[in-house]
């Protein structure tokens, strides 16, 4: 290391860089959790209302051309996906109907959200997804004004670093059978670096030009960890 990149002031720099993108990562992490019915009530302990950032007062054609740029900005790829499957779903295919006969099928407690063109389902099942038995978690659906799936999340939240990591590694799996190495991936899945400390997280995302999909787990401190599959079509 050079002697000004050793210097106090840069030590601190460089320090600020790091928290800064562990914020980032969190922020990403954890934001779509603080809209589903289990997150709600910390995010309106947090801001005082619903959402902060006005997402419910958004147009759902609005909404929706804004989601599909923003994936078209992270793809950077022309490359299509070979599959557009995702927690038992395949998206662009499976209609607003076919979920709502699933969520009845299996009795789950769901609430519409963002104007309609959303769905969230609390205390899901984890084995009911194709995961490991023994959990639960919420699960989130996006329809585009065609209703048409667009998009999946399912989201576990548990106190034990252990099991989050095995959690994490089966989604993990799952996505690498399916796809092959992910196209970009951070974080090490270890028990060790997940409880290092808050804002940890390892990741494994896979994005192409029609469809994207990842599986990360964060630590969100205190002694609580967030395991995540997410996928959304974008074409």
């Amino acid at each position: 290391m050079s002697e000004r990149a050793s210097s106090p002031r840069a030590r601190r720099f460089l320090r600020a860089g790091a928290a800064l993108g562990g914020a980032l990562a969190l922020f990403v992490a954890v934001g779509g959790f603080l809209h589903t019915p289990t997150g709600r009530p910390l995010l309106a302990k947090l801001s005082g209302k619903a959402c902060p950032f006005g997402r419910g007062t958004l147009d759902p054609a609005r909404r929706e051309a804004l989601r599909r740029e923003g994936l078209a900005r992270l793809a950077k790829t022309e490359r299509i996906s070979p599959a557009r499957v995702a927690l038992g779903f395949e998206l662009g295919k499976t209609a607003r109907g076919d979920v709502a006969s699933w969520v009845a099928s299996r009795k789950l407690e769901c609430e519409p959200e963002s104007q309609g063109s959303g769905l969230a389902c609390d205390a899901v099942a984890s084995g009911v997804v194709g995961k490991p038995e023994g959990r639960s978690g919420t699960m989130y659906f996006r329809f585009d004004p065609r209703e048409r799936l667009v998009g999946v999340l399912y989201m576990v939240r548990t106190t034990d670093v252990a099991s989050a990591v095995t959690l994490a590694e089966a989604e993990q799996a799952t996505l690498r059978s399916r796809f092959g190495e992910p196209t970009r991936a951070f974080g090490t899945l270890s028990v060790a670096s997940l409880a290092s400390g808050p804002l940890r997280q390892a990741r494994a995302e896979y994005r192409y030009r029609d469809f994207s999909t990842f599986a990360s787990v964060t630590n969100v401190g205190p002694a609580s960890y967030l395991v995540t599959e997410e996928a959304q079509l974008a074409d």
